[in-house]
Formats: structure tokens, sequence, C-alpha cells
């Protein structure tokens, strides 16, 4: 599996965004909504966000979508983490 900038993953059951792609194993984390980075985190310790079957989609306003509650479900986040994560 490809991970790539920009890709939205889960590490230690947190929602992250992919930095930076160190080599193909290895890559730097931040978290959307805060300071807080991972610099080393290692390919076998992240999951692909997507893998709960919910595409993580563009930032709007309003009651939350769908795709948004599948969101809010499947990762344990408020309706606020996931817009922020969604940047």
């Amino acid at each position: 599996m490809i991970y790539r900038t920009g890709d939205y993953v889960l590490y230690q059951n947190e929602l992250y965004r992919i930095s930076s792609v160190i080599n193909e194993s290895v890559f730097r984390l931040k978290q959307p909504g805060t300071a807080k980075v991972i610099p080393f985190a290692h390919v076998s310790t992240v999951k692909r966000a997507t893998k709960t079957g919910v595409e993580i989609v563009h930032k709007k306003r309003g009651p939350a979508t769908t795709e948004e509650k599948r969101l809010m479900e499947c990762l344990q986040l408020t309706l606020r983490q996931v817009r922020e994560a969604r940047g």
C-alpha cells in the first residue's frame, strides 16, 4: 500500500495527516488542529483512515453530512475534529 503526503491515517487510534514521506516506510505525521507531531512513524504503526470505508470529503459548514457521521462513528471523533482534520 502506497501512502502519500496529505493522506489521512490512524496512529494509536488518533487521526493524523502525513505531512512528509521520509521514505517508503517512515512518515512525519501532524495532527490536524493541534501542534501534535510524530516525527518518525513507521508504516506498520499506521492504518489508512479510509480503511473504515469512509472517504474524507471537503470541508463544509452546517449539519453533519452522512460521510461525516460515518467518520465520527468509525473513528470516535467529534464533528469539530472531523472538520478540522479535513482542513
